[in-house]
This record gives structure tokens, C-alpha cells and sequence, in this order.
């Protein structure tokens, strides 16, 4: 991407507008990623925003907005896969098994959303670990400039 050059910018801009429609996110969604593309539009390219806000456009036009899959929740599949990729962890690996457990006795659960917050290296992607146990509505997502570790 060259911010630098004003005329290829007119083009990556409409691209994004084209991107953001055909990403079919809820209409509140939407319009608020449009006001940030409105204001990114207005800002320098070199400004230290201008890449923050770069990057929650594209993170909200990456989002699986209208997708999802079956769940597969087979609860020693998971515990099988837990135990097998990750050594203790136990307090972290019973909470992911609590709530496949609710969500297989509750079939239509609206419900918490599993946040994993630490430093590198400390099992913040176990849902990952667990999804290859089979498809499953699980959205598994590092915020920006965050670690993956």
C-alpha cells in the first residue's frame, strides 16, 4: 500500500468501501466502519493513526459476519485434545470443557464470550487447539497489536 501517491489512495479507498459491503456486517457495524473510513480518508498517511485505524478496518472487514458451522461438541474429544497439546493448565482447560458442556445442554446459548488475556506463552490459544476437534461456531480472533502467543 502507498499512502504516499493521493491517486492510487482514491482507488484503495473505494476497494475498502467495496470490501465493507460485500462483507455483509450488521448495519450498526457498518456504518461505523464507514465513519472510520470517512476519517481515515481525512488523515495524513503518515500519521500513527492512520495505520491503527487502517487495521480495525480491516480487522472488522475479516470478521466472519454472515458465516457460521455446526458445533461438534464431543466433550472427550475435547479433553483429549487439551490434555494431549497442553501440560497443566487445568484451571483454563476445565473452563473451555464448563462451557462446551453448558452449550451441549443448551443448544441455542447467547451467551459469554471465552477471553484469554495473559503474556506469550501462557495457553491463550487453546480454543484454537480445540476447534481441530471439528467444526464448531467458534470465532477464535487476537485483537490488534496484540500477541498471538
Amino acid at each position: 500500500m502507498n499512502w504516499g501517491k493521493r491517486t492510487s489512495g482514491a482507488k484503495e479507498f473505494r476497494d475498502l468501501r467495496r470490501k465493507i459491503k460485500k462483507a455483509k456486517m450488521p448495519p450498526d457495524v457498518e456504518k461505523e466502519v464507514l465513519r472510520e473510513l470517512d476519517r481515515l480518508e481525512q488523515m495524513h498517511p503518515d500519521a500513527a493513526e492512520a495505520s491503527m485505524v487502517r487495521t480495525y478496518i480491516d480487522w472488522l472487514i475479516d470478521m466472519p459476519w454472515s458465516k457460521s458451522t455446526k458445533d461438534n461438541l464431543d466433550l472427550n474429544k475435547a479433553k483429549q485434545v487439551l490434555d494431549e497439546d497442553h501440560y497443566n493448565l487445568e484451571k483454563v482447560k476445565e473452563r473451555i470443557l464448563e462451557y462446551l458442556s453448558v452449550n451441549k445442554l443448551k443448544k441455542k446459548m447467547k451467551g459469554p464470550i471465552l477471553c484469554f488475556i495473559g503474556p506469550p506463552g501462557v495457553g491463550k490459544t487453546l480454543p484454537r487447539k480445540v476447534d481441530r476437534t471439528g467444526p464448531g461456531k467458534k470465532i477464535c480472533s487476537n485483537l490488534p497489536g496484540r500477541d498471538s502467543g
